[in-house]
């Protein structure tokens, strides 16, 4: 059995990732040409853990574990926030766009994941769960431009309906995504 990259994430609807498409180009017009590696819209995703080298033997535990937190959940809403850099100023090597999450289910879910990460074999998370969608990765030695150039979205809800265990091939025009399961959410009672 081999071993393959991968991450635990939220993937964006249709909707969302049209308008951070739009976005996106926003913003990059007021970047050096190949100054930043955009992420494609249809790998927009939020990462509720990114776990890596993964076992192939580990998938069937980590997709059953996902299932079982999935329908102990119901969907809920996420709200497009504000975009920002990490970094902040002109150091800037990450550019997102923020989530917020009114009633703390994301926070919930996302903790329910790393329990189940931990559980299975994984070191812990160092870093603090900050949740956004990545619009693009600044190449090194790049500083960010002066003046304003960080563009916001208009606010939009989106419904959280699942999530999904993907794995992730790095080649030189990008990631290329495969899911490896997904894991529905419970609906809510009408």
């Amino acid at each position: 059995m081999g071993v393959i990259r991968t991450f635990i994430a939220i993937k964006s609807p249709v909707l969302v990732t049209k308008r951070l498409e739009r976005l996106t180009n926003a913003i990059r017009s007021r970047w050096p040409e190949r100054s930043v590696r955009w992420v494609a819209p249809e790998n927009i995703h939020l990462t509720l853990r990114f776990l890596g080298n993964t076992a192939e033997t580990q998938i069937a535990a980590l997709s059953q574990g996902l299932e079982a937190i999935a329908a102990g959940y119901q969907a809920f809403t996420l709200t497009l926030g504000k975009s920002g850099t990490f970094p902040g100023g002109r150091r800037a090597k990450v550019i997102w766009t923020g989530l917020t999450d009114e009633r703390g289910s994301l926070s919930e879910l996302q903790q329910k994941v790393e329990a189940l990460v931990l559980q299975l074999g994984w070191e812990p998370e160092e870093r603090v769960f900050r949740p956004h969608l990545t619009l693009g990765r600044v190449r090194q030695g790049i500083r960010a431009p002066t003046g304003e150039w960080l563009e916001h979205p208009p606010p939009m809800e989106f419904e959280v309906q699942e999530i999904e265990l993907v794995s992730s091939h790095l080649k030189p025009g990008g990631a290329e995504y495969r899911t490896l399961c997904r894991a529905a959410l419970s609906r809510a009672a009408v």
